[in-house]
């Protein structure tokens, strides 16, 4: 089987993936399926990632979220540490 170019636009999503394939069906060409299956694969598993970073950011930051002693000067340095931390984890960029 030969390998099938995957290109992810910034500005397409699963839903315009769907329409790929809803026009497939529709025209009974499919020749691109494998694409774009792909493409909905790298979308999804781009989706879930972003999901469980965003949960190992949030379960960090409620550890101190609910404690009165913390300020809110604080609050802002744990969470940074908390963002740095996450993106060493994942290489993710923080600000």
């Amino acid at each position: 089987m030969s390998r099938v170019p995957i290109t992810i636009k910034i500005d397409e999503f699963i839903c315009t993936d769907l329409g790929y394939i809803r026009k497939m069906h529709k025209t009974r060409d499919y020749s691109q399926l494998m694409a774009v299956v792909e493409r909905m694969q790298m979308h999804a598993n781009a989706m879930e990632s972003a999901i469980h970073n965003y949960s190992d950011i949030k379960y960090k930051l409620a550890l101190k979220v609910n404690d009165p002693e913390v300020s809110d000067e604080d609050f802002r340095k744990l969470s940074k540490k908390a963002l740095n931390h996450i993106s060493e984890k994942y290489d993710v960029e923080g600000d």
